[in-house]
């Protein structure tokens, strides 16, 4: 049976927000869906779209009788929201959050609301931006961590709302969870953007479909990942990791090395097939 919430209440309008918000009505898992916004033009944009039932500026208007509060912003603002909720929720109130990055927030959560809380992060997105491109079947068949602070009500709560929404879940500390990801999602959006840095604008009309493809998430939301990448402890060391194998290769090409070279990049290709299987079976 699905769990029903009397009010759900999101803190960011953009486009995790506004799936969000889809889906939860779609599976009619709440009363009421709120969404919290950071200014009036905003406010006045995202109530255009019809995709929740309130939308305001104003937290203590929002938060009042909530009973489950997504936290769906950049990192910093994450932050920066679990500050003042000691203020608005009830000891009842259930909290979690989609951020990328979780040592700094489960490390907040624990001074401000470690009663309330159980972080997660589904694995999922877009490179689209906006409410206004959400879809209702984002977390259809996905993957979410969930990284609680300890398996209380909290994390029951937080694990069936996004089993209820479509996901499969895992369950992994903080830690284990940033240095994963700075490999799976940290680091592939880095190269992303620097292989776009790199192209000549001259060379723009020869584009291939693999360049497109290599580069599609380099139009992500700018501050989303300029947090992730700031607070994410693990990224340099993966960073550093991926420019020895980057540098191993530049030094056979240097030396035209043909059987080393084939010999390397044979490897690559065949753990990519294991990967990418890996992958597929972990989700079926």
């Amino acid at each position: 049976m699905v769990k029903k919430f009397r009010k759900v209440v999101i803190v960011g309008t953009g486009f995790m927000g506004g799936c969000l918000a889809k889906a939860i009505k779609k599976k009619k898992m709440a009363q009421l869906v709120w969404g919290v916004v950071r200014n009036k033009r905003r406010e006045k944009e995202v109530k255009k779209l019809n995709i929740f039932d309130e939308v305001t500026t104003n937290y203590c208007q929002a938060f009042k009788s909530s009973d489950f509060i997504i936290l769906a912003t950049p990192v910093s603002s994450i932050l920066q929201c679990i500050k003042i909720l000691p203020s608005y929720i009830s000891k009842n109130c259930v909290v979690t959050d989609v951020g990328s990055t979780k040592e700094v927030i489960l490390k907040s959560a624990r001074k401000y609301i470690k009663e309330n809380f159980a972080g997660s992060h589904p694995l999922c997105g877009s490179e689209k931006k906006g409410a206004i491109n959400s879809v209702d079947s984002l977390f259809e068949n996905s993957l979410c961590i969930i990284t609680p602070i300890k398996k209380n009500k909290p994390f029951k709560i937080v694990k069936k709302f996004w089993g209820d929404l479509g996901c499969k879940t895992v369950i992994l500390k903080e830690d284990i969870h940033d240095r994963i990801l700075a490999y799976t999602s940290g680091l592939p959006h880095l190269l992303s953007f620097s292989l776009t840095a790199s192209l000549p604008p001259s060379f723009s009309k020869f584009i291939p479909a693999s360049f497109k493809e290599l580069t599609r998430i380099s139009g992500s939301p700018p501050q989303v990942w300029a947090d992730i990448f700031l607070t994410n402890r693990f990224l340099k060391k993966t960073l550093n990791n991926f420019l020895k194998n980057l540098t191993k290769l530049s030094e056979l090409i240097e030396k035209r090395d043909r059987k080393k070279l084939n010999s390397a990049l044979s490897k690559v290709s065949k753990k990519h097939r294991k990967l990418i299987s890996a992958s597929l079976n972990n989700l079926n």
